[in-house]
């Protein structure tokens, strides 16, 4: 029998996401450049962004790599702007969940150091062809207040993860926000 696996599926990509700083400015320029098609990861995802994402990695705690086959993660930042993908491969007896994902991403976000005033809303919705959550939100990360997507899914024993973070209220955020997840391939 498979375990579902409600660990916080996304813990890697979220303890990462607080070093660092969105300076102000506006993303048009970002939205407006020609951007760059690439695979990332296996389970490959997919996506179009300002330029390619970077490798990146994180060392997990033990019993979050007893689950674990494979983990990539990869981010591309900009002054006013963070993007972020993961993709997780799950041990065959682990079945992964969507609805434990999103809730261990969400928990761990606003439970991090420094982070305040945080909300958000959740939706269900279809991402190349899979069931997935789309988190859309704000928070305050010391001084700065940030507006943010996090858009995950799943299938067996694979997870796919792409977050997204700008400076609150700047319209063409959500314009990157929009091409980003339009470009979604698994």
């Amino acid at each position: 029998m498979k375990k579902q696996f409600l660990i916080p599926a996304l813990l890697p990509l979220v303890l990462f996401l607080f070093s660092f700083h969105i300076k102000s400015g506006t993303l048009q320029s970002i939205f407006e450049q020609k951007w760059v098609s690439q695979k990332y990861g296996d389970p490959a995802i997919q996506l179009e962004s300002p330029d390619a994402l970077q490798p990146t990695s994180l060392e997990l705690p033990e019993e979050v790599k007893n689950y674990i086959v494979k983990m990539n993660m990869f981010q591309y930042q900009h002054d006013a702007l963070l993007i972020m993908a993961n993709t997780i491969n799950y041990k065959p007896e682990i079945t992964a969940s969507l609805q434990g994902a999103a809730n261990g991403s969400v928990n761990e976000m606003k439970n991090r150091p420094g982070v305040t005033k945080f909300t958000y809303v959740e939706k269900t919705e279809t991402i190349s062809g899979k069931e997935g959550i789309i988190q859309s939100g704000t928070f305050n990360a010391g001084d700065d207040k940030l507006d943010f997507h996090n858009i995950i899914t799943v299938e067996g024993a694979n997870m796919w993860q792409v977050f997204v973070a700008y400076n609150h209220g700047d319209a063409y955020g959500l314009k990157v926000k929009d091409k980003l997840l339009k470009s979604i391939k698994l």
